[in-house]
């Protein structure tokens, strides 16, 4: 193929040499028609990198037609390619012999530089700016500077405009990338803002700037923080500089520091519009929350839930209070949190208070194990939401198959399953969700061949949900699962399965028993490295630290290739960095994951993290 390609490639040369010689035969310049057929032959030419034969057809056009700049920049850049300098000066001295080119007599200087008569070159340049001082000039200097890689020559350029023709804001952006390739990120930031005065409406544009030259460096961060705070007293545009210093805070997760810049633009937001009272701070806990910053969330949503009864985003700030509580442990209070929610959200069909109770089962149910009460709850939801029968009513119903499944109630869980189905009706996503989780049950069950022909409808199923939305990877994951190990399906695996129904009824000692147990009878299973992984989550969320740091590192040593080999990393380090409180250790788990899986789906948070706690081991 490539033997084929090569030939390909050397046939189409050859047939383009061959017309641009029949067209050199023939002459230049006989119609418009012919001449742009001869430029795209050059241009053709050029692309292919045959500079020599495509010079040939450009300086043929451009002694037909000195004054087209179509084929003066066409020579100029094969020639400047091929390094014939002194051909590319005969033909500057050719077009000035007949037109007036500012631009050319600047690339005259630009041979000098790229020759090493640098200061011939500067010369030259100087009495161009001398008699023609026009921003345009100055443009042509610097970017022949800049091709030249003389970044600081050609700023000087752009700063000498601005001196000599009085005008501070020319070149913003220009100067705003050299400095910016010079890694002076606080001249960056000035010229930026500088241009952000005169555009306002460029404000997307700005910004992106200012979280590009912050994005994973602390020392960048300040620098540009720096260089705004010193703007604003003297700023138009109080609103954009204090949404600037938000947005490098949130991304460099220096949430105090962003929350203080969200509260002045609540004060400055809500003078002008009180009905939208609190935006700007909810704006804030949402963007803490989603991140896992749960204490600042919490912090920034009670001052609308305490501070401002009357806000339109009491009722979702009470709801994100909630969940902030809950993502920190504090159950209770969560809990209390969420009943204020109920309690306000009156009326038969107001989401909010589904919301409440949907969140009020989850903590009763994936928590505190309070199976029977969380069953309370979702009943409720089923008896008062049915009629809205939306996603969130659905998950209850979900929810009460999933809480009599961890009772041992199977024929309940089916039912409730079923049920979901059916007020799902045509969706293919709650159809795949129902059969996943009866795939699940036929699973702990030990019926593996109706579990793969579940897994199956799942994966073959249409497409109608998103890719984040749908059960496909779940499906194939246990279908990769049985399909391995499936020879083994009496022994290991059946084994296997009953320890995770043993984990799915919160019975986590009996899940470790008898996946030890595995261990034990089936040192030489296809699927022990997956036991061990779960024996560690087990081990881990009974504390049991010193057992479940064991259970990974022998992944880790005996089976480091294996699917979950960069998980086990990953949950090491999670260990000591939030059970043993070891941040050097964690520390070190996170790099070993970036250099030992470049390809993990854990890299990108591994690389947070391990930067994070970086910053933290150095300050301590």
């Amino acid at each position: 193929m490539k033997r084929k390609t090569k030939n390909l490639k050397r046939n189409f040369i050859a047939i383009i040499s061959l017309l641009g010689l029949m067209l050199a035969v023939n002459g230049f310049g006989q119609t418009p028609q012919q001449n742009a057929a001869q430029l795209r032959l050059a241009q053709d030419l050029e692309r292919l990198g045959q500079y020599e034969r495509a010079a040939d057809i450009y300086a043929a056009l451009f002694n037909s037609d000195p004054r087209n700049g179509n084929y003066y920049f066409g020579l100029k850049r094969v020639l400047l390619q091929l390094r014939r300098y002194d051909d590319l000066v005969g033909a500057i001295n050719r077009r000035l012999e007949v037109i007036e080119d500012l631009n050319a007599r600047v690339d005259l200087g630009d041979i000098d530089f790229k020759r090493g008569q640098t200061a011939r070159a500067q010369a030259l340049w100087t009495e161009l700016l001398q008699k023609h001082p026009q921003p345009g000039t100055y443009a042509a200097v610097a970017n022949a500077l800049i091709e030249n890689r003389a970044y600081d020559e050609a700023m000087q350029i752009y700063l000498q405009a601005r001196q000599h023709l009085r005008n501070p804001s020319l070149f913003m952006l220009e100067l705003a990338n050299l400095y910016t390739l010079r890694v002076n990120y606080t001249a960056a930031t000035a010229e930026y803002l500088r241009f952000l005065e005169a555009n306002p409406r460029q404000f997307p544009f700005v910004q992106s700037k200012a979280l590009e030259m912050t994005r994973d460096d602390e020392k960048n961060l300040e620098a540009v923080a720096h260089a705004i705070e010193q703007a604003l007293p003297q700023s138009s545009q109080q609103q954009s500089l204090h949404r600037l210093l938000a947005g490098i805070f949130i991304q460099g997760r220096e949430f105090g520091r962003a929350l203080q810049a969200y509260q002045t633009l609540e004060r400055l937001s809500s003078a002008a519009d009180k009905a939208n009272v609190g935006s700007e701070i909810f704006n804030f806990a949402e963007q803490a929350r989603n991140a896992g910053a749960f204490s600042f969330a919490e912090q920034a949503y009670l001052m609308i839930a305490r501070d401002l009864p009357n806000s339109p985003y009491w009722l979702p700030a009470q709801f994100g209070l909630g969940q902030s509580l809950q993502g920190q442990g504090k159950y209770a209070e969560a809990q209390t949190a969420f009943s204020a929610v109920i309690e306000k959200a009156s009326g038969p069909r107001n989401p909010w208070a589904l919301r409440g109770l949907l969140a009020q089962g989850e903590i009763l149910f994936e928590h505190l194990h309070d199976v029977k009460n969380a069953i309370a709850i979702y009943q409720q939801i089923n008896e008062r939401f049915a009629s809205i029968a939306g996603g969130e009513y659905l998950e209850a119903l979900f929810r009460l198959g999933d809480c009599y499944l961890a009772l041992g109630d199977e024929r309940q869980a089916i039912s409730w399953y079923e049920k979901a189905r059916q007020m799902g009706r045509n969706d293919q996503l709650v159809a795949d969700k129902v059969n996943y989780r009866v795939a699940r049950l036929a699973f702990y069950r030990g019926r593996f061949s109706e579990t793969k022909n579940l897994l199956e409808a799942i994966i073959n199923s249409p497409r109608g949900a998103s890719e984040a939305e749908s059960m496909v990877n779940d499906a194939l994951e246990l279908l990769l699962l049985l399909d391995v190990n499936f020879a083994d399906s009496a022994g290991a695996l059946l084994s296997y399965a009953h320890a995770e129904y043993e984990d799915v009824q919160n019975k986590p000692f009996a899940a470790i028993d008898t996946l030890e147990n595995l261990a034990k009878r089936f040192p030489d299973a296809a699927l022990l490295p997956q036991a061990l992984f779960v024996l560690g989550n087990l081990y881990d969320g009974q504390q049991q630290y010193d057992a479940a740091i064991d259970r990974f590192r022998t992944i880790l040593r005996q089976y480091p290739e294996s699917v979950v080999g960069d998980r086990a990393l990953f949950r090491l380090a999670e260990i000591y960095e939030n059970g043993l409180h070891d941040s050097r250790k964690a520390q070190s788990f996170y790099e070993q994951l970036l250099k030992d899986y470049p390809q993990s789906l854990f890299l990108e948070e591994a690389r947070r993290r391990a930067r994070e706690l970086a910053e933290k081991n150095k300050s301590s």
